[in-house]
Parts: structure tokens; sequence; C-alpha cells
């Protein structure tokens, strides 16, 4: 690690926790290992229904966690508005900002009652906190927040995740791209083109994907004896687990009666389980719906291969990273995947899986055949995963380089 001045960050999120953003969190502990101060800034609100809220493993950063809205800045009742300014004004007696709010001339009885405190406490909030760096996770959180990024006068920093990048147009994000002081990052060159193509096009943005802690997605079963294929994801379209289900019923044709564990739930759970039974596959494909993380693991350690034929789907919409394609390979489990999306960039063809043409069953098939008949070269595969993940998508290498990106947008 180097040695420089430790940082005060914001990291504003959604809701938090949330059990499909772990790779956030795994973000959170290392700036926290590293010695940076963090607060966590949920723009919804925070998930106290949530198990995760009261498990052990989030004890360290649900005390650095807080709402950051209008309506969570602003109490109602006028009691309560007096002894939070009174608060606020002890820890930050020296900003100027909150100061100037209590001109009674100019602002009349918004003054007195305290609003215009609490709307000027929200409007300088990253200011007033004295951060050094905002880091705003999703596009769409940034857009939100836009009054507060543009009165900030120190580094900004917004991760694009994909669905961001796909789910709004160009004039959504119009007032963003007007605001200085931004800094992007993007999970695969795929999320750059299409942030660019959104207005972005003149803007620093650097390629950081999602990662991962290779020492928990650590392969333990290494003599398993039967051959299992898995998908994981969400049952939704652009996934495509219907296409997983009908390339292990075209195995079965060549006799080949391997089992697939699907686990996920979604939209497309109910017409997963219809045709699995309309087909009597039952005893072959099994729905698992959603599991924890350590049961994946777990279904990962038992499983020979990683399926998952995604597809573009009818709004255009399909996988940007796909960071379980990386956990599956961290497990040395070869993956057998459509070329679609940003999927290219998180695998090596033909060393560490094999990218199929969107949507060919048969070519699917084909693949999963020769990694059946193959074994060795099955297991070959299977370390080369591990060793690309461990070199590109390990935790600490890229918490380091999000490290580097805070400091030299402090420079820029």
């Amino acid at each position: 690690m180097k040695n420089r001045k430790p940082l005060k960050i914001a990291v504003v999120v959604g809701v938090f926790p949330s059990v499909s953003e772990a790779f956030i969190t795994n973000q959170l502990r290392f700036l926290v290992k590293s010695g940076h101060k963090i607060n966590i800034l949920a723009t919804r609100h925070l998930d106290i229904d949530n198990p995760l809220f009261y498990s052990e493993t989030y004890n360290d950063l649900k005390t650095k966690a807080r709402v950051l809205s209008k309506a969570a800045v602003l109490p109602k009742a006028y009691l309560q508005r007096l002894f939070n300014a009174v608060l606020i004004l002890l820890k930050f007696k020296s900003s100027i900002h909150l100061l100037k709010t209590f001109n009674v001339f100019k602002y009349g009885k918004d003054a007195l009652n305290f609003s215009m405190f609490f709307k000027t406490y929200y409007k300088y909030y990253f200011n007033i906190h004295d951060y050094d760096i905002v880091h705003v996770h999703f596009g769409d959180n940034a857009v939100h927040l836009r009054s507060l990024i543009n009165n900030f006068k120190k580094s900004t920093i917004v991760t694009f995740h994909g669905y961001d990048a796909h789910k709004f147009d160009a004039s959504f994000y119009e007032d963003l791209i007007q605001t200085k002081n931004i800094t992007l990052t993007v999970n695969t060159n795929f999320t750059k083109n299409k942030v660019k193509k959104l207005g972005f096009d003149n803007f620093k943005i650097y390629t950081l994907p999602v990662g991962l802690d290779t020492k928990y997605f650590l392969q333990q079963n290494v003599e398993n004896k039967t051959f299992n294929i898995l998908f994981v994801g969400r049952l939704v379209d652009f996934k495509a687990p219907i296409l997983a289900v009908k390339i292990i019923e075209k195995l079965h044709e060549y006799e080949k009666f391997v089992s697939l564990n699907i686990i996920g739930d979604g939209p497309l759970y109910e017409s997963c389980l219809d045709y699995v039974i309309s087909r009597k596959l039952q005893n072959y494909i099994h729905l698992q719906k959603s599991l924890s993380q350590n049961e994946v693991i777990n279904f990962m350690d038992n499983s020979s291969v990683f399926l998952y034929p995604g597809i573009v789907d009818n709004t255009g919409r399909c996988e940007n990273q796909g960071l379980v394609i990386q956990e599956a390979q961290a497990m040395q489990l070869p993956v057998v995947t459509s070329d679609v999306g940003g999927i290219s960039e998180g695998l090596i063809d033909k060393k560490t899986g094999f990218l199929v043409e969107e949507g060919n069953i048969d070519a699917f098939v084909s693949k999963v055949l020769w990694l059946i008949d193959n074994p060795n070269r099955r297991k070959e595969m299977g370390k080369a995963g591990r060793q690309f993940v461990v070199e590109n998508y390990e935790s600490i290498i890229l918490g380091e380089r999000l490290i580097d990106i805070y400091y030299n947008s402090l420079q820029d």
C-alpha cells in the first residue's frame, strides 16, 4: 500500500444493505481496512427489515450508515428541528452556509422555524461534512443528488453499473453532464461505450470491474464425481434461464443425463417450472429459488460447469459484466456463456470457458459435450479460470485501483 493521507469518503447508495450489492460492501470494507473514514449514505432507506442489517458481518458498517434525503434531513416537529439544529451547529459551528440561514431579514419565518437551516444543510451536505470524496453508485442516484454534487467543491466519483446506462436516455442525464468535478467509473468497456453515448464522452472514465474475495470463493470438493451444471441469476428475460433448461433437454437427446441446478428467483420462475414439469425433466432440473452466498458457493463446489446463456432482450438490455461468471471461475468451474454485452471481457475464450453465439442451443450443447468428454481439459480450464480471476478481479487489487482513482481525481 502507498503511504498517503487517509481520505474522508461519502459512499452513496440507494438502499443499504442490499443482498444484490455485496460488491459494494466489499469495497466499503476495503476502504475501512485501508484506513479511510467512510460514511454510507442511502438515498432511499436503510433496510432494517433485511436480516443482513443485524448480522455480525455488518456490525462494523451499519454504524456508519444513515439516510440522505430531504425528508430525512428536515424533521417535521419544531422541537425536533431545534434539537437537531443545535447538535449540527455544535459539530459544524464554523459553517458559514449554516450561520447565514439565521438572517431573519432575508428569510423571515423560514429562518425562525429552521426551514432554511435544514434546506441549506441538505444542499451543502457534502461541503459541511468536509468530505474529500463523494462516491455515488448508480448514475440515477447522481442525477437525484445533482444540486448537492454541483455545490461540492472537491471530487465526485459516479459509478455506472449497467442498468443505469440502459434504463435512462441522454435527456435524463442532461443536467448531470453539465456538472463539473465528476469522474466516472464503469465495470466494463461495453458499459463505457454505452455511457459515452449518453453524452459523457468528454468525461474521464475509468474501467474498474466489480470484484470478489477469492479467498471466499475457494474450491473445496476437488473430487466431484458427478457432472452437475449450474445456473445462477435473476430469472429474467436477458439472463435467459429457459435456454439453460432447453440446453439440458437437448443434452438428454445425446443420452447425457446431466443435472442442472437453477439458483435464482424472478418473473420467469413459474414459466421455467411449468416447462420442466411439462417435459418431465424434474429428476434432472432443479429450481432452487434464491439462496445465500454461502449456499451458492456450496452449489458451485459441487458443480462441474457454469452455464449462462444470456441474451439481448427486446428492450436491448443484456449483461454488462456478470460478476457471477467470475465467481464461478474463482471456484474453478469452466463457464459456457453467450457472447453478449460485456461478458467476453470477463473470461478467456477457449482457455477458461467458451463464448457461444447468442441463442444457439446446438452450439451450447456442443461445448458442454466437449467438457463432459474431456475431464482433464475441464480441470485445466478450471485452474486457468481461477488464476485469471485472482489476477484481474481480486477485491484487494481492484480496491487499490479505486483508491488510486480517488487520489488522481483530487489532483485533476
